[in-house]
Parts: C-alpha cells; sequence; structure tokens
C-alpha cells in the first residue's frame, strides 16, 4: 500500500533506484521542488525515464505521467470511493467487514487522475464510508471475523525485512544534508536587503518597446549624466543617458510640473553634468521616442567643470585613448564595453555550461609558456647590473605571465575539464593595432580528447560567445554598424589603412550561421600559392614557402576571399610550434590547429598536449632548453608520469574576439586602460 513519502525518504529512493547520474539529479530536483511528493508519482517517474531516459526538466509527457502538478479534491476522493462502494454493493452487504477493502483501496490508488491524491486521504474516506454503509462493527462481525481466521490456511512464513547496509544509510543521511543545504539556500536567496533606488533607462526603453509601459501616477527616480540639453523657456528638455544602453530618456521639465526647474537652470549644467531626476514616465508624443519622463523634481549631484575634454561631437578614436578614464562616457566606448561584459560572461557561461572547472592560474611565475623570452621580470633587486636572482623575493627570477596554460594543464590532469581567464603580459616592442602589453586569455584544457573533438569544442565555443553577444547585445551592435558605416564613409579615399567590409551584423549572423571550414596547414599554403600565381592575390611576404609561419595578410585572405568565414587549419610544421604540441608519427607536423576569422585572423589557437614523459622533454631539449630549463619544468613534466592521458587545448585572446564582435579595428579600443609600448596611464 502507498504511504506519503518524506522528502528525505523520496531522495533515497532517488539515489538508490535511479540509474543514471544525470536521472538522479532531475529526479532529486523534482522532489525538492516539491513537484514529486508521493511514491506512486515516483514509481511512475522511475518508469517514464526507464522507456525514455533522454528526458529533461519540464518534459510535459514526462510531467503528465508522474503527476505534477496535479491536485485531487476531497470531493474527488469521496466521490471515486462512493463509486466503488455502489460497484460491489450486493458482496459488501454479504460480506460486512469480512469483505476485502484493502483490495478495494488497491484499485482505487491505480485508477486514473485518484492515483495522484495522498493515499492517507483515500483510505480515510474509505474507513469514513464504510462505517457509514454498515455502520458499527457488531458482536456477529467479530464471530464471523473469528470464523474466518479459523478457516483461512496458515500464513505463509513472512520474510524478514533486510536491514539496511552502511552505504544505503549513509546515502540516505547524504541525501537529508543535501535536502536540507537546498532548504537553506533557497531561504538565503529570497531575504536579500538591497533594494535598487534608481530605474535603469534601458530597462525602461526596452519594456515600453514590448508594450510594457510604468502607471503614470507612479514616480520613478533615474540617474545619469546629461547629453544633451535644449532650454525653450517654457520647458527644458533634457536628454539623459545612465550608461545602461546607447539611447537615452528625454526628460521634459516644466515649472508647473518641477518647482526646483528655475534652481536647477541657474546652476548651468550642460553636457556632461551628473544628475538625477524624479518624475513619471508617460508615452511619449514625439516622434522616435516610445516614452519620456515628465520631471517633478531634478538635482544637480556632479556639474562639470573648465575644460572637460569631451565634446557634444564625436571625437577621433585617437584622442579619445588620451582619455582613457573618461572615454566610456561616449556612445562608441560605452557599447564596446558593454559588449565586452557581455562576452566575459558568455564565456563563463558556455564552459560551466558543460561543467568545466574555473581555474584561477597565477600571474607571478617563474616560467615562460611560448619560450619567446618576452617577459616582464618582476624583481626586488632594482638598479643592479647583474641581479644574482638567488637572493629576490622569491629567491629564483620571476615574471608576469605570458599565458596560464601550463599551470591550468596541471588542473585538468586531476579534474578532467578546466579553464583559466585572465591577464597575461608580453614584453614586445610593438606598436601595432592589433598587439598589447597587457591582455586577456580564455584558455581551456581537456583531459581524453583527440584533435577533432578539440576543434569542434573551439567552434562551439566560439559560435556561443558570439551568438550570446547577437542576443544580449542587440541596441549596441546596431549603433556600432552605424558608427562603423559612417566613419566609412567619411574616411580620406587615399586612406589605405586596415578596414572592415560590409555590415558588422551581417558578418557575425554569417559566421553563427554555417560550419567553419578546415583545411590542413599543407593545402593552405598550395591554396595561397595557387592564388598568387593566378594574380587573384597579392601579398607583402609573397615567398610563400611550406615551413613558413602565415602572417596576418596570409590568415586573413583563407577566411574572407577564399573559405569567405572562418576555417580551422590543421597539423602546422613542428618546426614553428610549441614543445608541448604533439607531434605526427614522421615528426614533421603537430596535431595542432588555429581558427582564422575575417578582419581579424588567427583569433584561436590550440593543440593537442604531448603526453609521454620522455618525448616531451626530448622535445624541449630540440626547442633550445637546457637540462636546467627543463628542470624548472619539472612540476609540469610530472604530468606524463603519473597517469598521463591524451588531452589537448586552445588559448583565445580576449580582445580579438572583441574586435570581432564590435568591428573596432585598434584593439586599444576593446580594453579598458589599454597598455602598450610608452603607455601606463591610469
Amino acid at each position: 500500500m502507498d504511504e506519503q513519502f518524506s522528502a528525505s525518504k523520496l531522495l533515497y529512493s532517488v539515489a538508490t533506484k535511479a540509474h543514471t547520474e544525470a536521472h538522479r539529479d532531475l529526479l532529486g530536483q523534482y522532489v525538492k521542488d516539491e513537484k514529486i511528493a508521493t511514491s506512486q508519482q515516483l514509481e511512475c517517474a522511475l518508469a517514464f525515464l526507464k522507456g525514455h531516459p533522454e528526458v529533461a526538466s519540464g518534459d510535459a509527457a514526462f510531467e503528465k505521467d508522474c503527476g505534477v502538478g496535479v491536485t485531487v479534491m476531497d470531493e474527488e476522493i469521496a466521490a471515486a470511493v462512493a463509486k466503488a462502494f455502489e460497484e460491489d454493493k450486493a458482496a459488501i452487504e454479504e460480506d460486512r467487514y469480512q469483505y476485502n477493502f484493502g483490495s478495494m483501496l488497491g484499485r482505487l490508488t491505480k485508477t486514473d487522475h485518484i492515483k495522484w491524491a495522498n493515499p492517507t486521504k483515500v483510505k480515510a474516506e474509505l474507513d469514513k464510508q464504510t462505517l457509514a454503509v454498515l455502520g458499527p462493527k457488531t458482536e456477529a462481525d467479530a464471530q464471523a471475523g473469528k470464523k474466518k481466521k479459523e478457516k483461512a490456511k496458515p500464513a505463509a512464513k513472512t520474510e524478514k525485512v533486510k536491514k539496511p547496509s552502511a552505504a544505503e544509510v549513509a546515502m540516505q543521511k547524504e541525501a537529508e544534508q543535501m535536502a536540507k543545504m537546498t532548504e537553506a539556500a533557497k531561504a538565503a536567496m529570497s531575504t536579500f536587503l538591497y533594494k535598487p533606488r534608481l530605474c535603469r533607462i534601458k530597462q525602461l526603453l526596452d519594456d515600453a518597446s514590448k508594450g510594457v509601459f510604468p502607471d503614470e501616477n507612479q514616480e520613478c527616480v533615474v540617474a545619469g549624466w546629461i547629453r544633451t540639453t535644449r532650454d525653450q523657456r517654457a520647458m527644458v528638455f533634457v536628454e539623459l543617458n545612465d550608461g545602461s544602453g546607447p539611447t537615452g530618456l528625454q526628460i521634459v521639465l516644466e515649472p508647473t510640473n518641477c518647482p526646483d526647474l528655475e534652481e536647477f537652470k541657474k546652476l548651468g549644467a550642460g553636457y556632461g553634468a551628473c544628475i538625477e531626476v524624479t518624475g513619471k514616465v508617460v508615452k511619449s508624443p514625439a516622434a522616435g521616442q516610445l516614452v519620456e519622463m515628465q520631471g517633478t523634481g531634478v538635482k544637480l549631484l556632479g556639474p562639470v567643470g573648465d575644460g572637460y575634454p569631451l565634446a557634444k561631437t564625436a571625437l577621433p578614436l585617437e584622442v579619445l585613448r588620451s582619455y582613457p578614464h573618461l572615454r566610456v562616457r561616449t556612445n562608441v566606448m560605452a557599447c564596446v564595453m558593454r559588449i565586452r561584459n557581455v562576452s566575459s560572461f558568455a564565456i563563463h557561461k558556455f564552459f560551466q555550461e558543460r561543467h568545466f572547472q574555473y581555474v584561477h592560474t597565477p600571474i607571478l611565475t617563474s616560467n615562460d609558456c611560448e619560450g619567446a623570452g618576452e617577459c616582464f621580470t618582476v624583481s626586488t633587486l632594482m638598479g643592479q647590473a647583474d641581479p644574482d636572482y638567488s637572493q629576490d623575493f622569491f629567491g629564483a627570477k620571476s615574471m608576469l605571465t605570458v599565458s596560464g596554460q601550463l599551470n591550468v594543464e596541471t588542473y585538468a590532469a586531476g579534474l578532467t575539464n578546466v579553464y583559466t581567464f585572465g591577464p597575461t603580459f608580453r614584453a614586445e616592442n610593438s606598436n601595432t593595432t592589433r598587439h598589447l602589453a597587457e591582455f586577456w586569455m580564455v584558455e581551456p584544457e581537456v583531459w581524453f580528447i583527440d584533435q577533432k573533438g578539440l576543434m569542434d569544442l573551439a567552434e562551439d565555443f566560439l559560435k556561443y560567445c558570439i551568438s550570446h553577444v547577437l542576443k544580449e547585445c542587440q541596441a549596441d551592435l546596431l549603433y556600432l554598424d552605424q558608427y562603423h558605416q559612417r566613419a566609412e564613409e567619411e574616411r580620406p579615399k587615399d586612406d589605405d589603412s586596415r578596414r572592415n567590409e560590409g555590415s558588422l551584423v551581417e558578418r557575425l549572423m554569417q559566421i553563427v550561421s554555417q560550419p567553419f571550414g578546415r583545411v590542413t596547414y599543407t593545402e593552405a599554403i598550395e591554396i595561397l600559392k595557387k592564388e598568387l600565381q593566378e594574380g587573384k592575390a597579392t601579398f607583402v611576404e609573397s615567398n610563400l614557402q611550406w615551413g613558413m609561419d602565415m602572417a596576418s595578410e596570409h590568415e586573413r585572405y583563407l577566411a574572407e576571399q577564399v573559405f569567405k568565414k572562418p576555417v580551422i587549419v590543421t597539423d602546422y610544421p613542428a618546426e614553428i610550434k610549441s614543445f608541448y604540441m604533439k607531434q605526427s608519427e614522421c615528426g614533421k607536423t603537430v596535431a595542432g590547429m588555429d581558427i582564422l576569422v575575417p578582419t581579424i585572423g588567427e583569433i584561436i589557437g590550440g593543440s593537442v598536449r604531448e603526453d609521454n614523459f620522455d618525448k616531451l622533454v626530448a622535445l624541449a631539449k630540440s626547442k633550445g632548453m637546457t637540462d636546467k630549463d627543463v628542470e624548472s619544468l619539472s612540476w609540469y613534466t610530472d604530468l606524463r608520469k603519473y597517469g598521463s592521458a591524451p588531452h589537448g587545448g586552445f588559448g583565445l585572446g580576449f580582445e580579438r574576439l572583441l574586435l570581432l564582435c564590435t568591428g573596432m579595428l585598434n584593439i586599444r579600443d576593446v580594453i579598458p586602460f589599454p597598455r602598450y609600448p610608452g603607455n601606463i596611464s591610469c
């Protein structure tokens, strides 16, 4: 007979009866959310999952089969019991209390709809109606019961209830603890103290675009920076922007509604001043805007002093770079930084959804991952011509990291799938539009993966990040698209500097809508040679030979002109790649892969890693490392001695992703405070 289970007993049943981890997670969540509250529901759910193992949360067929959301009223229970009595009336009247009411209860709890009722309530209703039909038990009923027992065959020997094992007890205890943790977290998440005082302008405008408008009698408070003001004596119009989106909110201030207006006008608040406005958000009669605010109060929070460097008209990006602390007040830079924010979140979201662990790798290090020697040294031994680093703070030469790859790889050896996302540094004396001294890198490392799996993961990752921006930053992308189109129209005809072709939005949609091209390095070189020979292409570096490191112009040509979409180039020459990349059997190529995209060139680089200790050490030495250098990396090479396996990873330059997503042409315009030779302001 069914009974109402407590949540902990249901969770124990889930832990012991569900066949897969995914099923345990799914059923456990349904129990915690009280969508499955009886053992009958749980048994139906388990039976459904047995025939449909790929069910996800919210599946309509699954929820219907296990009675999620079904409520059985007391009146329905009473009617079902009465119907059962009527169907077996003759037998009940003849047998009275010797009638098999347990069998009737079993039938009731298996009928449609009633089976989702609380079994205890069904039993209580059955007892109630039995008493009403038969009345209290009489002496004759008691005697009849004794005779029936005497005639009955000896009952079979009751099987001894199996005592739960120590493991089962531990699992039940763990399930109870998990249920308590969930309840504690749920309670804490519903009692946050902070309540935002201000309305965000983007939210007001987004709601209006969906036909949702605030109550016109309800006052809102907004705050931000003045973009424009128009004083028309009878009223003042202010366009206010709070940084939440590219479009500002028009504020209408009239003396009859806003007693602070005259005093506000005397303060002379203009472009760039910070103000707070209280008022009512109403539908706007003006064309081009859905809502405006009728101000009832205005406060100047921060006036703008003389010499404010930002003008109302658009300043060139080169000029804005001189004011990194103020340039985010401009629409173009605010759009870029909002896209940077959303892209950062997308990176974490992609990996977290796939059960990767986020690892914080060190910024201070004693190794040069790439072996390029272009590192910033960190030392307390200032002014010494030939410093003895054994006397330094760390007792050894230390540097700012050029990559977190080697460090994060060690954690993949224990956590399987990991990633790091943080700042890296290169002391390259390079003043180009593509290089920074400080930039951010995304570096996942995956155990038990081959080259194809790595390519698939990298393609999925890039498409996911771009898709997230397309979904969450639509207003910013449209603004930047128009900004770049205007810039192209105003560009001098003799300006042959790098430019973007076509629409930013269309370019991003094209990237996510089709599979990436795939080609080997050898095939790529042959394609470029053929294009050059046929006069279809011209390159500054035109001596195309197998074994060369392709330049940006070659990478972009492959993506923009040959494939007209992103392309993954694989199997690079071993001579031009790092020591940790797994070599082919012939030793000429490595199981590496780079993703090349239009307008940028290389955006992702990665490889399967060498997982054999002896081969890795030999490769390191072949790249010029000394025995001492190899010894300093013993913590890395040790991974190949203790439980090694095939693995790989890749790195994405975050700022290059942002160049792609924003259409900006200079990498210094997609990072808040750019660091490059001769510049470290702010």
